[in-house]
C-alpha cells in the first residue's frame, strides 16, 4: 500500500505542476492531498532531473549517472519534457543527458568581469599550455654571426727604380821613373829608363798566367734600385649585418587549470516528482 501512494502522491505532483488535479482529486478522494507533500532532496521523492551527487559508486534506483549518456524519450518522458536536447543532439527516439564527469556546475548568466553562460554549455578545461607570450622571459641565449660591410683591401704599388750604384777603380801609372821607396799616395812609375828601365808592363791581350796584386782600392757608390713592388693594406669596416639564430624551442607542458575538488558518483533523477513551474 505506501508503494501504491508513493506512485499515486508523484503521479500527482506532475499533474499539479500541469494544472490537472482538479479532476483527478475528485476521482481519487484523499489520495490527491498527499500531492501536497513537498520534494525530498536525493531521494526516490526528489524532482525529475534533479543532479545530485553520493560517496558511493553507484547510483540509488531512479537515477542514473550523469555521464552525459543517450535515454529513450518514451522510457523518460518526464525528463525529456524538463531538458529536450539541450546537453546534446537529439538522435531518433533519444536524449542526451548532462555528462559531469570530471566537471564542476557554473550557474548560468553573466557575472560581473565573467564571461556570460547559457544552459547545457561546457566551458574550461583542466590545463592548458603556455606560449611565449603568457609566460615571462626566462635567461637564454642565442648564437649570432656578423657580416660587414664597406671592408676590402686596398693594393699599394710602389714603382720600379733604376738606382744609381756604382763602383769606382782606378789603377794609375806615370810615366817617369820613380823613388825606390813607396810613399802614401804615390803611384806606379816606371822602372828606371834606358838601359835601367825594367820590363814590368804587359800588354792587356796577353795570355801568360795573372796574379792578383794588392793595393788596389774599389769603392761602391749610390743607392740600390728595384723593380715593381705591390701589396695590400686591409681597410676598415663600415657596417654589417648581425644574424641572430633563434634560442632552442623549450619544451611545451600543460599547466593545470583543475580548482581543488573531490571525486564523487553524480546522478540525474530520472523518476519522481515532476517540478511545478513557479
Amino acid at each position: 500500500m505506501t508503494s501504491t501512494k508513493q506512485s499515486v502522491r508523484r503521479v500527482l505532483a506532475g499533474l499539479a505542476s500541469l494544472g490537472m488535479v482538479g479532476g483527478w482529486s475528485a476521482a481519487l478522494g484523499s489520495l490527491a492531498i498527499v500531492s501536497a507533500t513537498p520534494a525530498e532532496a536525493c531521494s526516490d521523492q526528489s524532482y525529475v532531473g534533479s543532479i545530485c551527487a553520493f560517496p558511493f559508486d553507484y547510483c540509488p534506483k531512479n537515477y542514473v549517472p550523469a555521464d552525459g549518456r543517450s535515454l529513450s524519450k518514451n522510457e523518460y518522458q518526464p525528463l525529456y519534457a524538463l531538458i529536450g536536447s539541450t546537453y546534446g543532439n537529439v538522435s531518433g527516439d533519444n536524449f542526451a543527458i548532462p555528462d559531469l564527469r570530471g566537471r564542476m556546475v557554473v550557474g548560468t548568466g553573466q557575472s560581473v568581469g565573467l564571461d556570460n553562460i547559457l544552459l547545457g554549455q561546457k566551458v574550461g578545461q583542466s590545463s592548458i599550455v603556455l606560449n611565449e607570450n603568457q609566460v615571462p622571459l626566462r635567461p637564454h641565449t642565442h648564437t649570432a654571426t656578423f657580416t660587414g660591410t664597406g671592408g676590402g683591401n686596398n693594393t699599394i704599388t710602389v714603382p720600379a727604380s733604376a738606382g744609381s750604384l756604382g763602383i769606382t777603380a782606378t789603377l794609375s801609372a806615370v810615366q817617369t821613373p820613380g823613388v825606390a821607396q813607396p810613399r802614401t799616395g804615390s803611384l806606379l812609375g816606371m822602372g828606371g829608363s834606358g838601359n835601367q828601365a825594367a820590363t814590368i808592363y804587359v800588354p792587356s791581350n796577353s795570355t801568360a798566367t795573372q796574379v792578383q796584386l794588392g793595393g788596389l782600392d774599389v769603392k761602391l757608390t749610390g743607392s740600390s734600385g728595384n723593380g715593381p713592388i705591390q701589396f695590400n693594406v686591409p681597410t676598415g669596416i663600415t657596417g654589417g649585418t648581425v644574424a641572430v639564430a633563434s634560442a632552442a624551442a623549450s619544451p611545451s607542458a600543460g599547466v593545470s587549470t583543475q580548482s581543488p575538488g573531490l571525486g564523487l558518483t553524480v546522478c540525474i533523477a530520472t523518476n519522481g516528482l515532476f517540478p511545478p513551474r513557479p
